[in-house]
């Protein structure tokens, strides 16, 4: 009954919330506003009142994941129905958060003239995706385009970008997304691009060439590169070759060289991209110029990242904080001067995901790879990021202790909070590949 309570509303919740606005309702639209809103309605969660439990729930619910930050960690809440309450909700607010996650980003821009790197950063405001720029020259990125944009999808605004400005994605790493120039070298000649919401896809360019060892026989061989937005953690996707769709109407359908073929092919951490060729076999003879491809790749996301906030450095020791699968508690903080006056800290963290399943278990090294910082409440103060990655190990508890050291304190350690960004579980999404009229060159010589 609850269950069933909980997806009605949270059903209601995603139609009447637009895609790409503000997941705030107009009443409650700042940060102090929410929490003060969660905190107003939490304690009739576990009332006596079946109407104000229900009025409750509703509200809550009405607020979607943004108040997750603001539910209290289990531990603290003595009501055993309101602790079961919290439960429930924060599960069901999970669950859509990571749904909402693997959603295409939104972009609007409407500019007569803007710099790229201007544009670049409306960009990242409102996807929440970052981009590498490190590669280009400030030439490239003060250089002024004209650019109108309404509520396109990020890849789609990304390949107006390279129509105006001769810029197309290079590869993505945990930095952002890298672009290079567009040139008559690498530019999209005989390549075909397809967009699935969150996911770019590229084909191409097609190489064709005789089949060793059988006569009359070539072989084609389309690559491929896909990509997902930047703020997205793709773990792994998989796919066999049989249900690809690839052919044109002169020939038909092309048969695969290995029609059993089934690949399990892993993102990295360095290249979040994934590549991989379909091959093919033809008549020789066959007269192939174009080719449609069409078919699907399962992709498993590390989906709701959300950040976990403790409170100040010298009070978060022993501090706890849980979402979904996902449980961090603080081992030790130190702060430390050096001869030379340089301050430092040291955070070790404690990290437990006590959710099963095969994406947990087969990808234990994604779970290490997550975004953690220094936040001040001075908002003109930029985030400390820890210096030389992290030291492993593991407790006595079988928990994995990570810990970080973040250089240059120059506020007074009370005012830094350790901040730790994760997602909350794994999803699966089936990326759609559609593409048209691939060009396909003469064979080559052997």
């Amino acid at each position: 009954m609850h269950d069933r309570f909980y997806a009605w509303l949270l059903l209601g919740w995603m139609v009447l919330s637009p895609a790409g606005a503000a997941d705030v309702p107009p009443a409650v639209s700042s940060e102090s506003r929410i929490r003060r809103e969660v905190e107003r309605l939490l304690p009739g969660l576990g009332a006596d009142d079946l109407m104000t439990r229900s009025d409750s729930r509703t509200r809550l619910i009405e607020l979607g994941p943004q108040i997750l930050p603001y539910l209290p960690d289990l531990a603290t809440v003595k009501d055993a129905a309101e602790r079961e309450a919290i439960r429930r909700l924060a599960n069901a607010l999970e669950r859509l958060h990571a749904r909402e996650s693997l959603l295409p980003s939104a972009v609007s821009v409407d500019e007569a003239s803007i710099s790229l790197g201007t544009l670049l950063q409306r960009v990242s405001q409102q996807t929440g995706n970052r981009f590498d720029l490190s590669n280009l020259d400030s030439q490239v990125i003060d250089s002024k385009h004209s650019i109108r944009l309404q509520n396109a999808t990020f890849w789609a605004a990304i390949g107006e970008i390279d129509r105006v400005g001769q810029l197309q994605p290079a590869t993505c790493t945990a930095e952002g997304l890298q672009f290079e120039k567009t040139t008559s070298e690498n530019g999209v000649v005989g390549q075909a691009i397809s967009l699935d919401g969150a996911f770019r896809v590229e084909a191409g360019p097609v190489i064709r060439r005789p089949v060793v060892g059988q006569a009359g026989r070539d072989l084609i061989r389309i690559p491929i590169t896909c990509l997902s937005e930047p703020r997205l953690r793709p773990l792994l996707a998989t796919f066999a070759i049989r249900e690809f769709r690839t052919g044109s109407p002169s020939i038909g359908r092309c048969n695969p060289f290995d029609p059993q073929a089934q690949l399990e092919l892993s993102f990295g951490t360095a290249d979040r991209a994934i590549r991989w060729s379909l091959d093919y076999v033809v008549d020789s003879a066959a007269d192939v110029m174009q080719l449609d491809v069409a078919g699907q790749v399962q992709v498993l996301l590390a989906a709701g990242e959300m950040p976990l906030v403790f409170p100040s450095l010298p009070e978060c020791q022993g501090a706890e904080r849980s979402r979904g699968g996902l449980s961090v508690r603080i081992h030790s903080v130190e702060e430390l001067t050096s001869n030379d006056g340089l301050r430092s800290a040291i955070v070790a963290v404690d990290v437990v995901y006590d959710r099963g399943g095969p994406g947990f278990e087969s990808h234990q090294t994604w779970s290490l790879h997550n975004d953690v910082r220094l936040t001040t409440r001075d908002e003109g103060a930029a985030d400390l990021l820890p210096t030389g990655g992290m030291t492993t190990e593991r407790s006595a508890d079988g928990a994995l202790r990570l810990k970080y050291r973040f250089m240059g304190l120059e506020q007074p350690f009370a005012n830094y909070r350790f901040v730790y960004r994760a997602p909350v579980s794994v999803a699966s999404h089936a990326v759609a590949i559609d593409v048209k009229r691939l060009p396909v060159p003469a064979a080559t010589k052997p």
